[in-house]
């Protein structure tokens, strides 16, 4: 219940001062089953953006450092939020993770996982591909165009899900994870690039 109103609240929010757009959102977003939705990352607000229009429960990962406070802290698991370390293969977060998509969540990541500044390569992580592989469920590319301004027009564009059954089972390195993922995020380009 306090899920669904923060995500209408926050859907008016972008609505009336971003003129928010959200294209292939009910033609490229499953109405059920398991699913990874990843996106590029540019501002505090793209979690928000990205999961407000999607009915379903979406689930997020988070620095840890934002679960200090206990109030916002159980604010944020009531919303889907989870704590993950950063800068290290964080085991509990995993697992969390994996178990939202094994009860058929939706889990929403940034495979670069933390905001990236214009003109900066991306680096991206192999957390994208290893978890989409083990939880054998497809991915979905988005992009977020826009930064959050005040009356500054943004828009979500949700590419069509992606299979990754020719992965399942293999024995697979870091590395091969870093590049599964890196081909990944080339499909986001190809979002913006329209």
């Amino acid at each position: 219940m306090i899920r669904e109103i923060a995500r209408l609240l926050v859907l008016v929010y972008f609505k009336i001062f971003h003129r928010a757009e959200f294209i292939n959102l009910r033609r490229n977003v499953p109405q059920t089953g398991a699913l990874i939705l990843y996106a590029n990352h540019i501002s505090n607000a793209d979690p928000l953006l990205l999961g407000c229009a999607i009915r379903r429960m979406v689930y997020f990962m988070a620095k840890q450092e934002l679960f200090k406070n206990r109030l916002i802290s159980r604010l944020m698991t009531e919303l889907g939020v989870f704590p993950v370390k950063r800068g290290a293969g964080d085991v509990s977060a995993i697992k969390n993770a994996l178990a939202k998509l094994k009860l058929g969540g939706i889990l929403s990541m940034f495979p670069e996982g933390t905001r990236r500044k214009p003109g900066k390569p991306a680096e991206v992580k192999p957390g994208l591909a290893m978890l989409a592989i083990r939880a054998k469920c497809p991915v979905l590319p988005a992009v977020v165009v826009g930064k959050p301004r005040f009356l500054n027009k943004m828009k979500v564009i949700y590419g069509k899900p992606i299979d990754l059954s020719e992965y399942y089972g293999k024995d697979l390195a870091n590395e091969d994870y870093i590049q599964i993922s890196e081909m990944l995020m080339k499909e986001t380009e190809k979002l913006m690039e329209g």
